[in-house]
């Protein structure tokens, strides 16, 4: 259990990294208030998705647990009751319109197809399961040929040494009839590259940025236009533009995402990339790619990055897309890291979120109806869990009061005068001994203090010299956890 407080302080310490900018007074942020949790209950283990339109024409949470992969609409705080059981096994879910009658239809990672027999109810598996040659990392349902049926596609995402360098499987009216067609990268492509990213732009053009060896290490990226020959069911690559970066001395750092807008018609690719080959020295690189080259904007250095991924819908509310980035074991915690996907002459960081070891998360719909769409996060160890469920709030200033959002993580004390240089006292009540670790954290969840204590079986005041720290006027949160498991009891501060 944790207990959040609000504190005003004042300071004159910056934390920006430049060029990663944090938000102004006057911009729009979130601020994230985890809802409900469960820890090492094997929640999302093997993955989740998130559809829309899916259970009585709302959208549920796909999600592996123990007893098999469930769907979840999250009404409420621990809301796991099963709508529908994904019978195939796997939680990581694809659409598209395989048959063309105009209902969604449904395809996982094990290349199971669920039939839609009526939009906004849940599918009917299928006897037919494709059978990949290629690992599906490089996975994209497009109509290819332009019949009204959806196809999939998948390219190689690694040098196989029986040549194959593609997979097409055109959608059918008879979901049974669907056959796969292979592609050899002979004649196709050069034998020293493998697809990275696909992509699809506003016009319905479908995108592969490749990397390339030529001197034994990464030297770069092509992006091609994709194709098909209907003649003969083959690919057709065009070659669109190419970008070295061997000269800098990067290469693949193996995680990538997309920040496709619609509105502002923009295409910008994140990609890590590390330095001199080491894995532990990463920069995270931003290139504009929607005039079909690569033009690179700006790159910042970002070490211990595992995932960068992009999120379904805008998490602070201004219509575009955001994007994340989890960094695993950063001061002996895990962030994750909260990005607006407008991008400008640099990063800029919404938000941060500290937590246990995780690898995936994803947005789901606005579960507290402020508008704003909410997270998940999820592990991929059962003893290391770290499911969460998380609200997106959001405030306009830096150092306005929050409004209450949740009861079951959240209250508030009267603030600090802003001139005070003085030190909090917090009063602890426990009938239990406890290992507790207090943090006081800022509005984007970095921590700027903290502090490790053993709480006896009574009452315990506890110093904290905040007089010390200068910190910046803005808002504050003192955040209390058991480091034992046990359950940590509600703290006063003592005037």
């Amino acid at each position: 259990m944790k207990l959040f407080f609000v504190i005003l302080l004042c300071a004159n310490v910056l934390f920006a990294q430049i060029p990663i900018t944090t938000p102004t007074s006057t911009q729009a942020i979130p601020v994230l208030q985890e809802w409900w949790r469960a820890d090492n209950m094997g929640y999302g283990i093997n993955g989740m998705t998130w559809l829309d339109n899916f259970y009585n024409g709302k959208g549920a949470l796909v999600i592996s647990t123990p007893n098999g992969v469930q769907t979840w609409q999250l009404r409420y705080p621990w809301d796991t009751v099963n709508v529908f059981t994904w019978s195939g096994g796997d939680a990581n879910i694809k659409t598209g319109d395989f048959n063309g009658d105009g209902v969604t239809d449904y395809l996982d990672d094990k290349g199971n197809i669920y039939i839609g027999k009526k939009q906004g109810t849940p599918p009917v598996l299928s006897n037919m399961k494709l059978s990949y040659s290629l690992r599906n990392e490089q996975l994209r349902i497009s109509d290819l040929n332009n019949d009204g049926k959806s196809d999939v596609l998948v390219f190689a995402d690694a040098l196989y040494p029986n040549g194959l360098f593609a997979q097409v499987f055109l959608g059918n009216q008879i979901i049974d009839n669907i056959k796969p067609k292979n592609i050899s990268r002979v004649g196709l492509i050069d034998t020293s590259s493998f697809s990275y990213c696909l992509y699809e732009t506003e016009q319905h053009k479908l995108r592969m940025i490749t990397v390339y060896y030529q001197k034994g290490s990464f030297d770069g990226y092509k992006l091609y236009d994709v194709s098909l020959n209907n003649a003969d069911t083959t690919i057709i690559l065009k070659p669109l533009h190419e970008f070295m970066v061997s000269d800098e001395k990067r290469t693949c750092g193996g995680t990538n995402t997309l920040l496709i807008d619609n509105l502002k018609h923009t295409i910008h690719w994140v990609a890590l990339e590390m330095i001199n080959e080491r894995r532990e020295l990463t920069n995270v690189t931003v290139y504009d790619v929607t005039n079909d080259t690569f033009n690179k904007l700006y790159s910042v250095r970002m070490d211990s990055v595992t995932t960068i991924g992009s999120f379904n819908n805008s998490i602070d509310n201004n219509g575009t897309k955001d994007f994340y980035i989890v960094r695993w074991k950063v001061d002996l915690l895990s962030k994750l890291m909260l990005f607006s996907g407008e991008m400008f002459s640099s990063f800029n960081q919404l938000s941060e979120y500290k937590l246990c070891q995780y690898q995936g998360c994803t947005t789901v719909n606005d579960l507290n109806q402020d508008g704003i769409a909410d997270i998940v996060t999820r592990g991929e160890y059962f003893d290391d869990n770290c499911f969460r469920i998380v609200l997106s709030d959001k405030t306009s200033s830096a150092i306005e009061v929050i409004p209450q959002v949740s009861s079951f993580s959240t209250r508030f004390l009267s603030s600090i005068p802003v001139n005070s240089k003085q030190d909090i006292h917090l009063e602890f009540k426990s009938e239990l001994s406890q290992n507790i670790d207090i943090d006081i954290t800022d509005i984007l969840g970095r921590i700027v203090f903290r502090r490790k204590i053993i709480i006896p079986n009574d009452t315990s005041n506890v110093l904290l010299q905040t007089s010390l720290l200068s910190l910046n006027i803005g808002k504050y949160f003192i955040q209390c956890s058991s480091l034992d498991g046990k359950q940590v009891l509600p703290f006063n501060i003592v005037e």
